[in-house]
């Protein structure tokens, strides 16, 4: 299993904390049986039962099958705070 990653907005503790994750789960790919991911600090957005859901996607290599995880889940809470702060700066004059 290898997973790569492009990141600019996640802190060095918040990829560690993504690696470690992903490094216990071993994700397999559904599709093409590969475990060989990629991701980048692209989150989606998404509203279930009223409730927004902040996941990563985390994109097979080989197929491009893609695994939506929530980032709450995950335990990057902080990425997601500090993502609000900066959407919220933009909104101000």
């Amino acid at each position: 299993m290898s997973i790569q990653h492009v990141s600019t907005e996640f802190t060095s503790q918040e990829l560690k904390l993504i690696l470690d994750r992903l490094n216990n789960y071993k994700p397999i790919c559904g599709v093409c049986r590969t475990g060989d991911w990629t991701f980048t600090d692209h989150v989606e957005q998404s509203i279930a039962g009223g409730k927004i859901l902040v996941m990563l996607p985390l994109v097979c290599i080989t197929c491009g099958n893609t695994l939506l995880l929530n980032l709450k889940l995950l335990g990057l809470t902080s990425f997601m705070d500090r993502r609000a702060a900066g959407e919220a700066k933009k909104g101000q004059p």
